[in-house]
């Protein structure tokens, strides 16, 4: 299904890059009407928000095993806000990063980068203005910690169970992919992710990977028996 699912968003993406080009030129000629202009507007839009799928769908796609090594995981959450603060310059909410400057986990650092990405971004999209958005960072002898906060209305009880589903959204314009993919990583380093109970100022995510990993139960990790393709690696 991932390869499926890469290989249509590759396809996809080419006619929507001619598209998006396209619109932009027509846009900015000068014999259109204000009416038109806002028009071609709402058509390049929609085209960011394909454009937003597909990338997703390829990220689906290309997750694979995870190459794991120890790194000091502040700076990496550090480097997610600053990007964050950067796309989200014309929202009124407060990014915060509490990092244990000692915290440090065994991971693959492009695959703990996306997942604090998608939940940072999520936890921007259900904040309300001038809430505050925080990320914390710790780890201990047997495990990193990683928790995403928000100061919005929560998650409903009836939803908990379909957070992590393909699709799943409770936002109107949304994808429903970020979360499917963020614990599809999380799986792939041994680790659990889980959305704490609400508290009266909002929600929060929480993952934690061990340091340790079970070879014997990752299929990423076992050898394939000779002459068959492992899990992954086809």
């Amino acid at each position: 299904l991932g390869s499926l699912a890469a290989g249509l968003a590759h396809e996809i993406r080419n006619p929507l890059g001619s598209i998006s080009g396209s619109v932009e030129l027509v846009r900015d000629g000068a014999s259109l009407v204000p009416e038109d202009r806002k028009l071609l507007d709402t058509v390049l839009k929609e085209t960011d928000r394909l454009n937003e799928l597909v990338t997703t769908m390829l990220e689906v796609g290309r997750a694979g095993p995870a190459e794991r090594v120890r790194v000091p995981v502040g700076p990496i959450a550090r480097e997610v806000i600053q990007l964050a603060r950067h796309q989200a310059s014309d929202t009124p909410v407060e990014l915060a990063v509490e990092p244990d400057e000692h915290a440090s986990g065994v991971v693959d650092p492009q695959q703990i980068r996306q997942v604090l990405w998608n939940l940072v971004r999520n936890a921007l999209q259900f904040s309300p203005p001038d809430g505050v958005v925080r990320v914390r960072v710790a780890s201990d002898d047997t495990a990193l910690t990683l928790e995403v906060s928000d100061e919005g209305p929560g998650i409903a009880e009836a939803d908990r169970e379909r957070l992590f589903d393909m699709f799943f959204t409770r936002r109107r314009r949304g994808l429903g992919l970020g979360l499917a993919l963020t614990k599809q990583i999380v799986d792939g380093h041994q680790g659990e992710i889980a959305a704490l109970p609400n508290t009266p100022r909002g929600s929060t995510f929480r993952v934690r990977i061990p340091h340790e990993v079970e070879r014997s139960s990752d299929p990423f990790l076992s050898d394939p028996p000779s002459g068959e393709i492992g899990l992954g690696r086809a």
